[in-house]
């Protein structure tokens, strides 16, 4: 090859290569926190899905259940709320229970 070809592609090369960092620059580098934002926003959409998903079986669930069985149902709710704040039940509910005896 002639001197003043390679001269050219020398020339050529070394400017290319100084235009990287350029470009390199020009790509935004996500920090941290960004990423940490990222994947905390994602999660939130996941388990969000996850929540919707549950409810809409939920709901399906008490859907399909007889009038007599949705309100044993609310009541057994009312009750385990009550035993869960510590509550007892009311003294007219224990004295007047029915009697499981044979």
């Amino acid at each position: 090859m002639r001197p003043t070809v390679k001269l050219l592609l020398l020339l050529f090369t070394f400017i290319l290569a100084a235009g990287m960092p350029e470009v390199r620059a020009q790509v935004k580098q996500q920090t941290a926190e960004e990423q940490i934002k990222e994947q905390q926003k994602a999660k939130k959409a996941r388990e969000k899905k996850i929540q919707d998903e549950m409810d809409a079986k939920q709901d399906h669930h008490r859907g399909i259940q007889t009038k007599k069985t949705r309100r044993r149902m609310k009541r057994n709710k009312r009750k385990s709320e009550r035993m869960r704040m510590g509550k007892a039940e009311p003294f007219y509910h224990r004295w007047f229970r029915k009697k499981h005896f044979k």
